[in-house]
Formats: structure tokens, sequence, C-alpha cells
């Protein structure tokens, strides 16, 4: 999993959430999911930290979320249907729970979350989006974490490689991130 957020404070909204499902070669499962939230320019103004403003409008997902992907059908999002924000994550909530249990039949306590610093995005689930959250699996994979293990125990040498990979960084949306920590 990976979400891109208006901030940093737990309380900031989530703006895109993508998911994909790998088997234990980390081979991709189906098609992933990919969910923006929309909200409107002067939400984005007021809620949105400046810093998280400038790079979510330089990679175009502000412009995604307050057209709505009118120009993107291919990608799904969630409306705005509430006037609250708090709604719209109830949504989302719905619909990644939805998507795992119908679409991928995972069950109760069955799907290991995983991604790049996932305690991030757990805590995240766990305040904006609690059903899913209490729907998967207590253990998660961290792939910073194994990634920092292998650099420090296993190959010396990958230090470089990790470096290049920093370097390469992260596009800031969720769906080339999470396939980029995915990747074996």
């Amino acid at each position: 999993i990976d979400m891109e957020t208006m901030g940093l404070a737990i309380d900031a909204p989530i703006v895109e959430v993508a998911m994909v499902v790998t088997d234990a070669e980390l081979r991709q499962i189906g098609e992933p999911l990919v969910r923006c939230v929309v909200y409107d320019a002067r939400e984005w103004a007021v809620m949105c930290e400046p810093v998280a403003y400038q790079m979510h409008h330089e990679t175009g997902l502000v412009a995604l979320s307050v057209d709505g992907y009118a120009k993107h059908p291919a990608q799904a999002l969630l409306e705005k249907e509430h006037a609250d924000p708090r709604h719209r994550m109830a949504g989302l909530d719905a619909d990644l729970l939805g998507w795992i249990v119908t679409q991928q039949g995972f069950k109760n306590r069955e799907c290991v979350l995983a991604g790049s610093s996932i305690h991030t995005d757990r805590a995240w689930l766990r305040h904006h989006c609690p059903r899913i959250e209490s729907y998967l699996h207590y253990r998660q994979v961290d792939v910073s974490a194994v990634k920092e293990l292998v650099s420090r125990w296993l190959v010396p040498n990958i230090s470089e490689l990790l470096k290049r990979h920093r370097e390469h960084g992260t596009r800031h949306r969720a769906l080339d991130d999470v396939a980029a920590r995915a990747a074996p």
C-alpha cells in the first residue's frame, strides 16, 4: 500500500491510495487498486500543508483531485458526495475493505500490510479508515526496514544500489511508489 496525504500530521486527509497484491515471489496478482479522493480548490488551500501542496501540485495530484479525474476515466476515485471530508474517508474505508474482500478474496486478519515506512500508512488507516485497518492482519512488512537490514548485514556493497534507488526517488503518486517498493 502507499498513500499520499495533505501533510505529515495524522489528521491530514488522505488524497490518494494505491494497493497491489503480490504472491510470495512479489509478482503482482490482478489489477492494482487506485483511489483518489476529490477535494475542491478551497479545501486544498485550507487543509493541505504548504510543502505537501507544492509537491502534489508538481505531480499533478492536486489537479486530478480537483478535476475529479474527469480527464482520467480509467482511474477510479471517490467523489465529493458530502461536504464533510470525514464522510469521504468513510467511503474510502468501505471501498478499500470491499476491494480486499470481494476482489481479492481475503478473509479477516489474512491480508498482511506491506510498504515503505508502512507504520505511517497503518497509522493513517487506523485514524481515517478503521474498518479496513482492523480487518488487516496485525503483522506488517516494512520494506524500508528490510532494505536497511540488507544493506547493513548481508551485502555491504548494496548501499550503492540503495543510494541509486533513493536518488531515483519517489514520484509521490501512490501507485508509482507502491509498485517501486514491491519490485524485487
